[in-house]
């Protein structure tokens, strides 16, 4: 029962080094960009997790008005088997 307990201390711990990781990643775009990738990499309470992410614009970055972008990440954890995933739509104007 206690390796168990600390078995679910360290999978909320490698799930906390993913949050980090996916915070880490760029959400935006460089002006006049239309896409993206990122890389990003977490550690928290001897968890470490690896986090990849892309980003696209669905309107031409250089026209002016309205602009539409979206972003999508996973991150894995490298000491357990465990996944999280992110995305987020942005409507600019």
């Amino acid at each position: 029962m206690i390796n168990e307990a600390f078995d679910e201390i360290e999978e909320n711990s490698s799930g906390i080094a993913i949050a980090l990781a996916l915070s880490s990643l760029t959400k935006g775009l460089a002006p006049g960009k239309r896409y993206g990738v990122g890389v990003a990499f977490g550690t928290f309470k001897n968890q470490q997790s690896i986090a990849i992410s892309g980003t696209f614009s669905f309107t031409d970055p250089n026209s002016p008005g309205t602009q539409v972008i979206f972003n999508t990440g996973i991150g894995f954890g490298l000491n357990k088997d465990t996944f999280g995933a992110a995305a987020g739509l942005s409507i600019q104007w």
